[in-house]
């Protein structure tokens, strides 16, 4: 059985435990996920992968094809966007000390 990169991707990023973080790229543009745990439950935020950025957006829900992401601006207006697991390209897992 071939595994599709989109599978790939999934199975990286459930790997990932309290505190780690996986660098990739996507549409020739470097980010990093980050898991962090509250009250037993993961979640996911993805930002640019630049040490200055706080440019980033919290993980709605991850599918088998996409990564739902959001984030409000200070006026309460809600942006949306979703990342195609098939077009991201893994790379670095950094986990926590």
């Amino acid at each position: 059985m071939i595994m599709t990169n989109s599978k790939k991707v999934l199975l990286e990023i459930k790997c990932l435990g309290d505190g780690d973080k996986m660098i990739f790229e996507y549409k020739g543009k470097e980010y990093k996920i980050i898991c962090w745990e509250v009250n037993n439950e993961l979640n996911y935020s993805v930002y640019s992968n630049n040490s200055y950025s706080l440019n980033g957006m919290n993980v709605d829900k991850i599918s088998n094809k996409y990564i739902s992401l959001y984030t409000y601006d200070m006026m309460g207006n809600i942006s949306k966007y979703k990342m195609s697991l098939e077009e991201i390209k893994t790379g670095m897992i950094i986990c926590a000390d």
